[in-house]
């Protein structure tokens, strides 16, 4: 089937990471260390289980500037 997924990238604020499921509903916070070293938050929400909106957390990555 065909979900929505909405992922927002942020500077780190003191929530802590979480894993959330509210009937379809999932959210998932996580922090990530950018290329420059500054840590971002990386929020994750959609109607997926919760292990599909954290696999989508897990699997951003830091991309350096194109050479």
């Amino acid at each position: 089937g065909l979900a929505t997924v909405t992922v927002f990238i942020d500077a780190v604020v003191e929530d802590e990471p979480l894993a959330v499921q509210d009937g379809p509903t999932a959210a998932v916070v996580r922090h990530l260390q950018h290329c420059d070293g500054r840590p971002h938050q990386i929020t994750v929400i959609g109607e997926v289980p919760v292990s599909s909106a954290e696999r989508i957390a897990q699997s951003l990555h830091c991309v350096g500037p194109p050479s």
